[in-house]
């Protein structure tokens, strides 16, 4: 059992090469060369002449449009459905808009509203707080904000060095912008570059902003698991172990990284606050990442899982709750043979 470095250490005694949760984003690595660790496994399997397996809850769209050409056989047979069934609540944000917003009416009052946490995820929060229940809430990304823009002009506020857009984070009590590509950092207090407005508004949902609405709800302690706040896989580990072995309950805020250390089907409640901002990424795996996403948070809960969202028609998201998974990828296959993508093209 190994990481992808043990790849080269095959000694030739190994018949079989197995590649558990083919869909992890972690076989990518970020630094030179740059590779793919399940196409690295599968070609040193091919020059080996051995057997390769790949595994995983769902597996990659590649590999099941490899499975129904008879290119690559089904080893063993492929679930068609999710059959982990709990309560399962989807929330509209668009319209949760507070009544005196709606009377008011004006553009101003609606501009200043955005509400993060919606009541029946308050009331979630709440409730798991008074019967010292454990909940864990998703976010997909860090920071406060994951953009941040003129208001006037429009402009994205950007890294000074890379150009990529900042991150709008919260740090003793300052508010900073940090260059998620190349690490630059510096104050928040700025003015707009090209028009000089002072009116810049941060966009999106992060997890510190999510950990200040619950405060503003609740003072119950808040375990929060992100790479910013746990720098090594020791942090987050010690962090989901205190969230555990708690008896009174507990709130768990936390990204992926917290998703990939958190047992199944070991959370009373769970909550994704926005997958939004998943959907607007320029990438024809997009709708694998949303899929996986739901079916991994699904999978810690026993009792009700919330998804918030204010595209509540995406069909993604229906197949993911119920549990439909051939329907998933008999729709993706499709489109991916539609516009020409891998494995097409």
């Amino acid at each position: 059992i190994g990481t992808y470095h043990v790849l080269s250490l095959l000694p030739e005694s190994i018949g079989t090469l197995i590649l558990e949760e083919e869909s992890s984003r972690f076989y990518k690595s970020q630094r030179q060369p740059f590779l793919d660790a399940r196409i690295v496994a599968c070609e040193v399997a091919r020059s080996l002449s051995i057997r390769f397996i790949v595994g995983d809850k769902l597996l990659s769209v590649e590999t099941l449009s490899s499975i129904k050409s008879g290119s690559i056989n089904e080893y063993s047979r492929i679930s068609k459905r999710n059959t982990h069934k709990i309560q399962t609540l989807l929330v509209d944000m668009k319209a949760e808009v507070p009544t005196e917003i709606l009377r008011d009416n004006t553009n101003d009052a609606k501009k200043n509203t955005f509400v993060i946490l919606s009541p029946d995820l308050k009331e979630m929060v709440l409730y798991s707080v008074k019967a010292k229940k454990k909940i864990f809430i998703y976010s997909v990304r860090r920071g406060i904000a994951p953009q941040t823009v003129c208001r006037d002009c429009s402009t994205t506020v950007a890294c000074n060095q890379c150009e990529s857009p900042v991150v709008l984070h919260a740090k003793n009590n300052e508010r900073k912008f940090i260059c998620h590509h190349c690490g630059a950092t510096r104050s928040a207090l700025e003015t707009c570059k090209l028009c000089g407005s002072w009116n810049l508004i941060p966009l999106g949902i992060g997890i510190e902003r999510i950990e200040e609405e619950i405060k503003n709800i609740t003072e119950a302690p808040i375990i929060r698991i992100d790479s910013d706040n746990c720098k090594t896989t020791k942090d987050a580990k010690q962090k989901i172990e205190k969230f555990l072995s708690s008896s009174d309950g507990g709130i768990l805020i936390g990204t992926d990284l917290a998703l990939r250390f958190l047992p199944e089907q070991i959370v009373d409640f769970s909550a994704i606050v926005s997958l939004d901002s998943l959907f607007s990424l320029p990438d024809f795996r997009t709708a694998e990442r949303v899929m996986h996403v739901i079916l991994d948070v699904k999978s810690k809960v026993t009792e009700c899982m919330l998804l918030q969202t204010r595209d509540t028609k995406q069909k993604i998201i229906e197949y993911a709750l119920g549990g439909d998974l051939e329907s998933f990828a008999k729709d993706e296959i499709g489109a991916r043979k539609v516009f020409s993508y891998p494995p097409f093209v």
